[in-house]
């Protein structure tokens, strides 16, 4: 089986609101067949500010289910921080070891 997945901005989409996740499937490498796609909907900006109406419509389709909404890194230093963090995971879990080095936990 194959699958090939794409990351298309919708026509009506004004600033990149509107995006469809495509996901085709086949066999070798054909994937011809659309099956499990999905829409997203920006609901912040680039400064995590809410973009409407989407936001208030997102809270009011949830209700009362407790989020957490990532809205990007607080600055370049906390993004590398947290990219190196993963780097030593990934090498970590790479290995033979079963417990998790202290600088992971």
């Amino acid at each position: 089986f194959s699958g090939a997945f794409t990351l298309e901005e919708l026509p009506n989409s004004v600033n990149g609101s509107l995006w469809k996740r495509a996901c085709y499937w086949g066999i070798g490498s054909c994937a011809f067949l659309e099956f499990g796609s999905y829409d997203l909907v920006k609901i912040l900006d680039g400064e995590g500010k809410p973009l409407q109406p989407y936001y208030d419509e997102f809270v009011e389709y949830m209700g009362d289910v407790p989020l957490f909404v990532w809205s990007g890194w607080e600055n370049e230093q906390a993004k590398q921080r947290v990219a190196k963090s993963y780097e030593r995971y990934v090498n970590w879990n790479s290995t033979a070891e079963t417990t998790a080095p202290e600088s992971l936990m």
